[in-house]
Order: C-alpha cells, then sequence, then structure tokens
C-alpha cells in the first residue's frame, strides 16, 4: 500500500518463508499434535505474493497451518510457514484425531519432512498419495495445500482447503491455512472470515490473532486489529513477529512510545529484523539494530 493510507506494508523476501506451516505428524499410534509456528513479514513495502520459499527445520512433532507473515531477519536466518513453514519445538495441543494407521500415516509424515526441505513437488506427490490410501485423511489435504502455497499457487492450495474443511469443518487449522492463502491473493475480507471461524474453534491459536490483526492492520483497521494482536503477544511472549505486528499497529494508531518499545523487543528476540529497524528509525531511534 502506499504512504497516504497510513498502512506499512512489507516486503516478502525470497529466504524468509512468507507462510508458516504447522506440519501435523501423526504418530503412528494415535492423535494429532498442532504446534505453534512464527510468522511475520518484512520491510515497510508490501510485496504482491506473500508465499515465498524458504528452507525449514523438521521435528517428529510438526504441524500444517499457514502462518500469515514473514519475518525478515538477517542474511544468514531462515524462517518459518506453513504454514506459515516450520518452526518446531513449540507448544503441543493435546491430540485432536485419530491418526489413521499404516501408509497413510507414513506418506503423510514423509511429505510434511519434506515440506521441510522445500521438496515442494515430492511433498505434493506424497500427500497425494496418503490421499489415495486415505481419502478421509483432511490433515493430508491440509498438508498438501500448505505445499501448493508455498509454490505460489494459493488457488489450487485453497481448492485442497476446502477439502480438509468439507471433511473435518471443526479443525481450525484448515480455516486459517484458507485464509492465509485468501490473504496471498489480496482478498482481505475472505481472509478475515476464515480467521474468524479458525477462532471461534480455537481461540487460543496465537497464529489465528496474529494473522486477523495483520489483515485489519492492511484495511485500516487498527483499533480492530489491536485486541488480536495483544493477545497474540498474551499467549506467546517470546515470538517476536507478533510483537512486531503489534508494534506496526500501534504506530498507526499513534501510540508512538509502545511502538517503539515493541520494535526495541522485537530486535532483542529477533535481532536483524529490518521491519523492526524500519520502524524505530521511523520513530527517531536512529541507532536500534
Amino acid at each position: 500500500m502506499n504512504s497516504k493510507d497510513g498502512l506499512r506494508r512489507r516486503t516478502f523476501q525470497a529466504q524468509p518463508l512468507a507462510l508458516l506451516s504447522s506440519l501435523i505428524f501423526l504418530p503412528a499410534k494415535n492423535g494429532l499434535r498442532h504446534r505453534e509456528t512464527a510468522d511475520g513479514e518484512a520491510s515497510p513495502q508490501k510485496a504482491n505474493n506473500p508465499l515465498s520459499p524458504s528452507a525449514a527445520g523438521t521435528s517428529s512433532l510438526a504441524h500444517v497451518v499457514l502462518e500469515e507473515r514473514v519475518q525478515t531477519r538477517s542474511a544468514a536466518t531462515t524462517c518459518s510457514l506453513v504454514a506459515t513453514a516450520l518452526l518446531l519445538g513449540a507448544a503441543c495441543s493435546e491430540p485432536r484425531a485419530s491418526a489413521p494407521a499404516g501408509q497413510a500415516v507414513t506418506l503423510f509424515n514423509r511429505a510434511n519432512a519434506e515440506v521441510g526441505k522445500t521438496l515442494y513437488d515430492q511433498a505434493i506427490a506424497d500427500y497425494g498419495q496418503a490421499i489415495s490410501a486415505d481419502p478421509t485423511l483432511a490433515e493430508a489435504y491440509i498438508g498438501r495445500g500448505v505445499a501448493y502455497a508455498l509454490k505460489g499457487e494459493p488457488d489450487t492450495a485453497i481448492t485442497d482447503f476446502n477439502r480438509a474443511i468439507a471433511l473435518k469443518p471443526d479443525l481450525a487449522q484448515a480455516w486459517l491455512n484458507r485464509g492465509i492463502a485468501w490473504r496471498a491473493k489480496n482478498d482481505l475480507d475472505r481472509a478475515i472470515t476464515d480467521y474468524n471461524e479458525a477462532i471461534r474453534l480455537d481461540p487460543s491459536l496465537p497464529q489465528t490473532r496474529n494473522a486477523r490483526a495483520w489483515a485489519l492492520h492492511l484495511k485500516g483497521e487498527d483499533s480492530k486489529g489491536l485486541p488480536d494482536a495483544e493477545l497474540a503477544v498474551k499467549f506467546s511472549p517470546t515470538e517476536a513477529n507478533y510483537v512486531e505486528t503489534r508494534a506496526e499497529i500501534l504506530e498507526a494508531l499513534g501510540q508512538r512510545d509502545r511502538a517503539l518499545a515493541d520494535y526495541r523487543t522485537t530486535l532483542r528476540l529477533a535481532p536483524g529484523t529490518e521491519a523492526a529497524i524500519a520502524g524505530a528509525k521511523r520513530l527517531g531511534a536512529q541507532s536500534d539494530r
């Protein structure tokens, strides 16, 4: 967006992930666990396509949740996605669904690992085989949608998220991921509608609070977005991306002191975050890095 409307757009660069993922690794026994992931964006201009790939880690428990924004950090730093890629090791919830046995689980988990290695075509093929083995596995549709999103194909991703929602309409991650895909298409109203449903289903997901806060910020509705930004930080106070989102909103609302404090906190948590450096400079803290 331009400077007239007061919203600061960030540039999604190739290295960080524009979407984050909570890839759900299914244990062979039972249960899906959803972990918290980070999201964020970068510098003060917004690019058209927020689905830029990046390297990400893997873990025995991962997730599939598209995250809204990508954090630009120092050149040596990689970021997370959905998505919004894979930042692993965050808190897991209790199992929410029974894992199917056998081949589908093996293929599903292998596909998740491939997403973490940015092997999206291989992941899409393995998710497809998992779906063939178990057509009721909604999480595989989410995973494949994430892979398509990371390839820059949000329309195909939305088709898979639609299928996941049809199979499991109570799965908050499906609604969140579809919302992020709508956001990638610059359809903020549809994105917010999906975020609303994800929050209704699971009010405690910080990713969704952050995603909705950012979408409202982009619409110029910062007063509406601030409560979500506050909750995202409350749920995950050490997640730099959420703190930086709140800083942007506070700055837009004219709360300069609080915004500057959040930019500084962001830089303490994630040194080199370009959006926070730019924000601190705008507010007169030229020496902040």
